[in-house]
């Protein structure tokens, strides 16, 4: 049985989305159950960073993309041409040839049927890849008004 604590996954569940503990730890147990190699206490941290989202009464993993993945994805939004790319205007600076991250999050949103903490997951995985970057790499993606490069 789960001690309440505001560290626990059970309170992050009932506190964020008003669940009762008793489907909480329902919930919990049957994700547990298909990750037997991780705890409760590395659930609640999944939780907290956003790698584990709660959606339609489960808890999902965000994707992770392979590298093949990636660049196909990659693929796709350039050859959709309706992510914005152009030069971009900011603190009277120029950014040549970028992309607004929640523009592309949009766009996942829109054409790959995710929810947002998904986009940003991907726009993360391509990131990681290095198929995408902030413009000055500053900044991990984020749905943000933040420029970004293929």
């Amino acid at each position: 049985m789960d001690t309440f604590n505001y560290q626990s996954p059970s309170a992050i569940l009932i506190l964020k989305h008003k669940l009762a503990f008793k489907d909480s730890n329902e919930i919990i147990d049957r994700w547990l159950v298909k990750h037997p190699q991780e705890s409760r206490k590395t659930l609640s941290e999944l939780l907290v960073s956003g790698k584990i989202i709660f959606r339609d009464n489960q808890l999902w993993d965000l994707p992770e993309l392979s590298i093949e993945e990636a660049e196909l994805l990659v693929q796709e939004i350039r050859n959709s041409q309706t992510l914005e790319v152009k030069n971009r205007w900011y603190n009277f600076k120029q950014y040549p040839e970028c992309f607004i991250g929640s523009e592309l999050v949009n766009w996942l949103e829109q054409n790959k049927n995710v929810l947002t903490e998904e986009a940003i997951a991907l726009g993360q995985n391509l990131l990681k890849y290095r198929l995408i970057y902030h413009v000055h790499n500053d900044h991990d993606f984020k749905n943000e008004f933040l420029f970004y490069r293929f």
